[in-house]
């Protein structure tokens, strides 16, 4: 059974500003829709299995990396919630939740 997935604001700020910056870089939204439909398949497979990525020094915080982004995701009773999306090529010390 696949448990529910929920995006924080903050996810969802991180994703519409990745996916605009490349627009924007390229001229054209195909590369932005082919992240989106990756990031999409690997938080699919996240909600049938919850523990799939790895812990993080953050409580209760995992992570998956796809391409170059992390996506953070906390596992809940039902729902998994999806924390952040993060360029893995940042500095990621100080990242805050």
């Amino acid at each position: 059974m696949a448990f529910e997935v929920a995006w924080t604001a903050s996810a969802l700020r991180d994703r519409k500003a990745i996916l605009k910056n490349w627009i924007d870089r390229n001229g054209s939204s195909a590369y932005s829709k082919k992240l989106y439909e990756r990031w999409e398949v690997a938080i699919k497979l996240v909600s049938r299995n919850p523990y799939l990525g790895r812990p993080t020094r953050h409580e209760g915080v995992r992570v998956v990396l796809i391409g170059h982004y992390n996506i953070f995701y906390q596992p809940g009773q039902d729902v998994i919630h999806i924390v952040r999306i993060i360029d893995g090529r940042r500095d990621l010390s100080g990242l805050r939740f």
